[in-house]
């Protein structure tokens, strides 16, 4: 599960245990590209139960997602509206993360036994650069340092301070703190809050340790417990650059049925998968793509860029890394396309992943439309390694040796007569989605893989 999806509806959250239920409205703006698309998200508090519906586009569509947490049996459903199906994360899920660690390294030693020279000689070097800390001890969340700005505002009747979030000298988020007191609800929150927040934390840690680029995004209610009260709004930041704000629109007491609190009747429950080695470390299993290491063949549509064939030496040390150029134009798009083909069933995952390495450009987006007509992105700082917008689709990025990353990229089919087609997009300036090429500035790229399930391959090329 996307961490970064925790982050756009979890937070601000806080919970608790009153004798009238409380219904918390919010809305959650998300920059990429240089533009800006604004969704609402709702919290229904009442005694044991929480309940959050995010990216509600107006109040007669219902819900794509919901997250419910049960305090007593400690229990959180993750709920796709979409699909009709919910996964149930109880402790015991949660152990079961923080031990895939260790069985995920047995399982790597014994592949690289029968790998082929070549092959286990690039497991090793990559293990040896991204692994190496995940057989010491698991890793905790840094503290953050709250700075105040000693200037006050008011958003929505709440009076609040304004604070900056630095964790390890980086400024994380800027915030606009008012007292419990003035929120339905805030003093009793708290406790609820912490207990979630506990719940919360050992999840991400699990997650962490257990797939470290599907946690990078930490676990955004643990900062509640260092605040001074409670954040009308917040603002996010990643790499000095805002890409997310979220608002308190309104917080009002209401009645809830127990039903709100159970997931629907008629959803199916998936049982989680976690995968048992890092990904860039696994076998190759299969690729529903061809000419995934060709990517100058008719197979891809390119749109304002051509593409230099075997420009580089790609991870594995063979010259078979590829460079996508942005034409010398203004005001354009630069991508390459490609329909997913075949007939992908209703409802399923697709995985994209693939190798980058910013040569003159240092974002890439993927976005794909399914088929229902819909779209959906993931962006991508392919200089520093970091996911910095998920909306609808779910990314995760890995360093791997000599400045390459490893992206991949998940988003769900749905049902319709649309044929689902992926864009992988280079970006401009402050994040653009067109602007003025230079005709030599892209990215080089890496073996695209197609996997109709959850989980991602290796280095694998089908031509």
């Amino acid at each position: 599960m996307s961490t970064t999806f925790l982050k756009l509806i979890l937070f601000p959250l806080f919970a608790g245990v009153l004798d009238a239920g409380v219904m918390l409205r919010f809305s959650t703006t998300i920059h990429s590209g240089g533009e800006a698309s604004t969704t609402a998200s709702r919290m229904a508090i009442d005694g044991d139960g929480l309940k959050l519906d995010s990216q509600l586009r107006t109040a007669m569509v219902p819900p794509r997602s919901s997250m419910i947490f049960r305090r007593e049996k400690r229990v959180l459903y993750a709920i796709d509206h979409r699909r009709k199906t919910y996964f149930k994360i109880d402790e015991q899920a949660i152990g079961g993360m923080a031990d895939t660690m260790d069985r995920m390294m047995a399982q790597v030693r014994e592949r690289m036994k029968d790998a082929p020279p070549q092959q286990r000689a690039t497991m090793q070097k990559m293990l040896q650069s991204r692994m190496a800390s995940m057989g010491g001890p698991r890793r905790e969340r840094p503290k953050p340092e709250l700075i105040a700005h000693g200037a006050s505002k008011e958003i929505n009747g709440y009076s609040c301070e304004m604070y900056d979030v630095v964790r390890e000298g980086v400024k994380e988020r800027e915030l606009c703190i008012t007292e419990w007191d003035n929120i339905a609800g805030g003093p009793e929150a708290r406790a609820a809050m912490q207990d979630m927040a506990k719940f919360l934390e050992a999840m991400t840690n699990a997650m962490r340790n257990a797939a470290p680029a599907a946690a990078t995004g930490g676990n955004p209610l643990l900062d509640l417990e260092e605040l001074p009260g409670f954040p009308v709004s917040a603002t996010q930041f990643t790499n000095g650059k805002v890409t997310s704000e979220q608002i308190l629109k309104s917080a009002k007491e209401q009645s809830f049925d127990s039903a709100t609190f159970a997931p629907p009747a008629g959803y199916t429950a998936r049982r989680m998968q976690a995968s048992t080695t890092p990904r860039f470390l696994q076998l190759a299993r299969r690729n529903d793509w061809t000419y995934s290491e060709q990517i100058d063949n008719a197979a891809w549509t390119k749109t304002n860029c051509s593409v230099s064939a075997d420009a580089v030496a790609a991870p594995n040390g063979t010259a078979t890394a590829d460079k996508i150029v942005e034409a010398n134009d203004v005001g354009e798009e630069h991508q390459i396309s490609r329909d997913l083909g075949g007939s992908p069933s209703d409802n399923t995952s697709q995985t994209i992943s693939f190798f980058a390495k910013a040569v003159g450009r240092t974002e890439i987006s993927i976005q794909s439309r399914d088929k229902s007509n819909d779209f959906d992105l993931v962006d991508y700082d392919i200089s520093a390694g970091t996911v910095t917008v998920e909306n609808g689709a779910t990314g995760t990025i890995e360093e791997v040796p000599d400045g390459w990353f490893r992206r991949t990229y998940t988003f769900d089919a749905v049902s319709g007569g649309t044929a689902p087609r992926v864009f992988i997009r280079l970006l401009g300036p402050s994040s653009a989605d067109t602007y003025n090429g230079d005709g030599f500035s892209g990215a080089h790229v890496w073996v695209i893989q197609l996997e109709i399930d959850q989980a991602t391959a290796s280095d694998y090329s089908s031509t």
